[in-house]
């Protein structure tokens, strides 16, 4: 046992130790404190008032606490040593806040009070951009949030015992230029904007919450709505073709884009850098090798199937073009998957070990991919065209049949946010917009 506080003669705690060995607790005086074996305790100072207290930190250095300002409320803090102790404001009333856990992108979660007077205290979850949301305001009684993983899954306690809250996702639909594009969040619609070209989605500040990404097309450009507040510009050109992912493992999404005659270009936080010169016609972001950020795969029409693994080195996958191309983690372990539609060939997976094998013989209008059963493991919802109708195929062996009805459009979604994703499926005018919810109902 090794005493982190030797000249401290009151009662410290130590609260939490990242990776790289930094501790985080409070003083016998009630202080904030980061420790290290490079530099010791330091003192991270307070809010304005007497005491503080340092509660999680990540692998990144960002400390997560609590501390008094001057009229001896409780406000929640992040520290960095560039900017100190930042303020981030009360939850509720303010009083007997706890900080209970942050996550490598920066997610703060624990509990506080909702009211001034009464005993009733909620989960809360703070994110850069969104700020305070209150995980117990759909439940009576007490709630609290005692930690955080990397898909934002926050566990901890409710009226009725131990309890998840998962991120919900909302869904962006554009019913065309006489109504435009509305977001689904939870039960509401609103509308947002005007009538879209093209939308993808993407983490594009690192906060945890993806950003919609909405190309209007010419004369207006690319913009992204980010964190559901704000539009921020990306691009004035009319690209044919949009991705998301953080091919640089820094936490931040990017965005590639394929602009007709001038290539396919990376976007990432406003600074561009060209991927090829060479148009493409359909792109797929992809974890195919296990190391680092996840890879591109791009069909260059003429020259077949391309991977450029950790953005290094083009490597040739298949001499042939695609009419479809996703990729999924369908064993739901390693690597993930390509999945490749060829003209009048079938649908293909290209696995890891760079094989090949037949999914089905027919080539299919359309394909999506998403965890349907919750279970950790990606499945394909595909249209097989043709009269053929919507299936499922799930955890790598199981076909089942979805409808019959011709569609246009094919998404998936965990709208309901309980783990599951939802198919989100149009039928076309007269028979709507539909959602398969956990592939029950």
């Amino acid at each position: 046992m090794v005493d982190l506080t030797p000249d401290d003669p009151g009662f410290a705690t130590a609260n939490d130790i990242n990776n790289v060995g930094q501790v985080v607790g409070q003083t016998g005086n009630r202080r904030a404190f980061l420790w290290s074996a490079a530099t010791g305790r330091v003192d991270l100072g307070t809010l304005g008032g007497p005491r503080s207290e340092a509660k999680a930190i990540n692998d990144a250095g960002l400390v997560a606490g609590v501390s008094q300002i001057a009229n001896e409320g409780w406000h929640l803090f992040v520290w960095t040593p560039s900017a100190g102790m930042v303020d981030l404001g009360a939850f509720g009333s303010g009083q007997a806040l706890e900080v209970k856990d942050i996550d490598e992108r920066g997610r703060i979660v624990g509990t506080g009070p909702v009211a001034l007077t009464g005993p009733s205290r909620h989960a809360f979850l703070w994110r850069a951009g969104d700020g305070f949301t209150d995980l117990g305001a759909t439940v009576t009684g007490e709630s609290g949030a005692l930690c955080i993983n990397g898909d934002g899954v926050v566990a901890g306690f409710g009226p009725g015992g131990a309890q998840l809250w998962r991120p919900r996702s909302d869904l962006a639909v554009d019913f065309g230029p006489a109504a435009g594009l509305w977001l689904l969040e939870g039960s509401n619609w609103r509308q947002l904007s005007r009538s879209a070209r093209a939308m993808v989605t993407g983490d594009l500040d690192g906060n945890g919450a993806d950003d919609l990404v909405v190309s209007f097309g010419p004369g207006v450009g690319v913009y992204a709505w980010m964190n559901h507040r704000t539009w921020r510009f990306i691009h004035p050109g009319n690209p044919d073709l949009m991705v998301t992912g953080d091919l640089g493992a820094s936490g931040l999404d990017e965005i590639v884009f394929n602009f007709p005659g001038q290539g396919v270009w990376r976007w990432r936080a406003d600074v561009w850098t060209q991927v090829h010169q060479r148009n493409a016609e359909r792109i797929v972001v992809a974890q195919m090798d296990g190391i680092g950020g996840p890879d591109l795969v791009l069909d260059f029409p003429g020259a077949g199937l391309w991977q450029l693994p950790n953005l290094t080195t083009w490597t040739g996958i298949h001499p042939l073009g695609s009419t479809l191309l996703a990729s999924a983690n369908l064993d739901g372990t390693g690597p993930d998957e390509l999945i490749v539609g060829f003209k009048n060939a079938g649908l293909w997976i290209y696995g890891p070990a760079q094989t090949w094998r037949m999914l089905h013989s027919r080539t299919p209008a359309a394909l999506v991919t998403g965890d349907i059963d919750g279970n950790g493991q990606s499945d394909l919802v595909i249209d097989l065209g043709g009269g053929a109708g919507l299936w499922t195929y799930q955890n790598g062996a199981m076909w089942s049949l979805l409808h019959m009805l011709p569609l246009e459009t094919l998404a998936i979604a965990d709208v309901d946010g309980t783990g599951a994703a939802d198919v989100i499926v149009d039928f076309g005018p007269g028979v709507g917009l539909w959602k398969l919810t956990n592939g029950a109902s």
